[in-house]
């Protein structure tokens, strides 16, 4: 089937999304893998450190899914490269969904609100330790916003 009459979805538009959805990842994967390999270049000590943690880790097997969460400082270097690359540097406005105070301030709900995408300890360095805490374990920031959104 086509699709319903007077509808919006046909095949045409299912190709199309589909196209950018492949397009979409693919490409900002891509750029993620350049400067990862970039930054790594330029960083041997932070190369070597995600070197040894994966073969601490991993060592000669085949890596799996759940090896995710004892790489601490790998998933940190990939936020790192993520975030200080800007991999879609759009910077989207979001819009609050309910009434929110934040660090002592109150924003209503429908206040369109424009990240800063600079706002980190050291924003213009390469420092995976923005995802790290006092431990060494990884920490997901709430500024990470990767692709924008």
């Amino acid at each position: 089937k086509l699709g319903k009459k007077d509808s919006y979805f046909h095949q045409d538009n299912l190709m199309t999304s589909v196209i950018n959805l492949f397009v979409a990842g693919t490409d900002t994967t891509g750029t993620t893998l350049r400067w990862g390999l970039m930054l790594m270049a330029k960083y041997p000590h932070i190369q070597d450190r995600v070197q040894e943690e994966i073969d601490r880790v991993i060592g000669g097997r085949q890596p799996v899914v759940e090896d995710r969460k004892k790489l601490p400082y790998t998933d940190a270097v990939i936020h790192e490269t993520q975030r200080l690359a800007n991999i879609v540097p759009l910077n989207l406005p979001h819009i609050t969904s309910c009434d929110v105070t934040l660090n002592g301030y109150f924003i209503k709900k429908g206040t369109t609100v424009v990240p800063l995408l600079t706002e980190w300890e050291k924003p213009n360095s390469f420092y995976p330790e923005h995802f790290l805490d006092e431990k060494g374990q990884f920490v997901k920031r709430d500024a990470f916003i990767p692709f924008s959104a």
